[in-house]
């Protein structure tokens, strides 16, 4: 099927709406996520995406420190997760091009997980540096809402979703969790 262009991925831990799907690849852009929200004690309910701080510096937006997120727009981030994301064919076949393979995590920092028991980034976080250097820009749309099933279902909490803000003049907290 060469008509087909894009490739769409959903963990199978995740609730979506049944049109996530299609809401992503209407946006015709190389990679677009919608929003995977995880937890941990530290930094509680967080965005499983890195914008950019007023600092220049990326964060994972959390509850905890951003508090607030727009519940609808489309934003350029500068990683995403990959438990819900719509990637185009030609993304794929640049990274295969340039000898690469997706996802993949580069041995110096596989080998340093090994040894000290902490990997430092994983195949979302590769996925979106291979995408960086091959001139490939990373967008979320926020009208997507996942719910990821760890412990307990976990998403943005939906009170904390701001219909009015224009996700453009959005910050994300410079408390925030830095991207490594």
């Amino acid at each position: 099927h060469p008509q087909i262009d894009k490739l769409v991925m959903i963990d199978n831990d995740e609730n979506i709406p049944w049109d996530a799907p299609y809401r992503l690849a209407q946006w015709d852009l190389p990679v677009v996520s919608g929003v995977v929200c995880n937890y941990n004690e530290t930094r509680g309910v967080f965005a499983c995406f890195t914008v950019k701080d007023e600092h220049g510096v990326a964060r994972f937006p959390s509850y905890n420190f951003t508090k607030t997120m727009p519940g609808k727009g489309l934003i350029k981030v500068h990683s995403v997760g990959t438990g819900l994301i719509c990637i185009k064919k030609v993304v794929f076949e640049k990274i295969y091009d340039s000898g690469q393979f997706p996802f993949y995590i580069p041995e110096a920092t596989r080998v340093s997980a090994a040894q000290t028991g902490l990997l430092a980034w994983g195949e979302d976080i590769a996925f979106s540096r291979q995408c960086e250097d091959l001139g490939f820009d990373r967008h979320v749309d926020l009208s997507i809402q996942a719910v990821h099933y760890k412990i307990m279902p976990v998403s943005w909490p939906k009170a904390a979703l701001d219909w009015d803000v224009d996700p453009q003049e959005w910050k994300v907290s410079p408390r925030d969790y830095r991207h490594g």
